[in-house]
């Protein structure tokens, strides 16, 4: 059994896995090792062996039962996805997808284990969220804090492959706004003891701005968190990017929308605009959230958004105006 223990935006996550996870035994994520005892967040990530699939397949009242649960039926970039379907697997997905009630017929729902976890959730059906694939079966419990993966035991390979990190950065961020936090594709500098944050879709210049800076602290320019502590905002690093700085706090100074132009230029826009831009920009992570929760994600981004200046941010490849950035903030 692996444990790892990692503290992220002053919250512990307690990952155990039966199997290596190399992308999160990576030099970034070693910067966000602690020996902290009580984690907030428990994930376990557990093989079922074709042996252990000894229960009879669910009955029409399990099933009426297990369909509580918010439950999400497919493939895509933003799940725990898998290697190139082969042979049969293209037959049975095929078939999955094509008859949806078939969802609750996949053979990792035999498992005993598996099955006990998704009844000790069933007092509190609205607060959790089951990903079923024809090959895993996820279970967000968010009332407990806690992520259990099932997977079938002979492809625990799957775990070592890039394909994963998508799902594995889901499994660290999905309960944030339980933590009034979130967090948002962005790079970020620090500037004056201020977090700088800078938004744009892939390839929109984050990257870019923080090349271009030579006397601030990049935090991280990928993924950073928000998060709300009594009333003020604080950016924090991820182990998601090239660049992360986990040793930092930061109050936020401002947002920054980026556009490319032949000209640098700081125009003062409305928060809600920004607002707009993250929600859409995130809301492939949104949907699994139970409504609570996307409602809690939606407050912190309004509230963060409406509390610090936001501006859309001109700049040229070559120039930014920081002095013009600084005195932003100031506001």
């Amino acid at each position: 059994m692996f444990v790892l223990t990692h503290n992220i935006a002053g919250i512990t996550f307690q990952t155990e896995s039966d199997t290596k996870i190399t992308c999160i035994q990576n030099d970034l994520f070693q910067k966000f090792l602690t020996r902290d005892s009580k984690p907030a967040v428990h994930q376990r990530i557990c093989g079922i062996s074709h042996d252990n699939l000894t229960l009879p397949p669910l009955t029409e009242k399990e099933k009426e039962r297990i369909s509580q649960f918010i439950l999400f039926s497919y493939i895509d970039r933003s799940t725990l996805t898998l290697p190139p379907l082969i042979g049969k697997e293209k037959v049975a997905i095929t078939r999955c997808l094509k008859y949806p009630q078939n969802y609750l017929d996949i053979p990792l729902l035999r498992s005993p284990l598996v099955r006990e976890r998704l009844e000790c959730c069933l007092s509190h059906p609205k607060q959790v969220s089951v990903v079923l694939h024809i090959f895993s079966v996820v279970i967000y419990d968010y009332v407990n804090c806690t992520v259990d993966i099932f997977y079938p035991s002979e492809r625990y390979e799957i775990f070592k492959g890039s394909w994963v990190e998508n799902g594995i950065r889901r499994m660290f961020t999905s309960f944030l706004p339980h933590f009034s936090a979130v967090m948002v594709h962005s790079s970020c500098l620090i500037r004056n003891a201020k977090a700088c944050i800078f938004l744009s879709p892939d390839e929109g210049g984050k990257s870019t701005v923080l090349e271009l800076s030579t006397d601030a602290i990049k935090l991280c320019d990928d993924r950073n968190i928000i998060r709300k502590e009594e009333n003020t905002f604080f950016a924090y690093a991820t182990p998601w990017g090239n660049i992360t700085n986990n040793h930092h706090q930061v109050r936020i100074g401002g947002f920054f929308l980026l556009e490319k132009a032949s000209d640098f230029e700081l125009i003062p826009i409305k928060p809600q605009d920004v607002v707009r831009f993250l929600w859409n920009e995130h809301r492939d992570f949104w949907y699994i959230l139970p409504k609570t929760l996307r409602i809690q994600a939606f407050e912190i981004l309004c509230d963060a958004c409406f509390q610090v200046p936001v501006y859309k941010m001109q700049f040229p490849k070559d120039y930014i105006d920081w002095d013009a950035i600084d005195k932003a903030m100031k506001k």
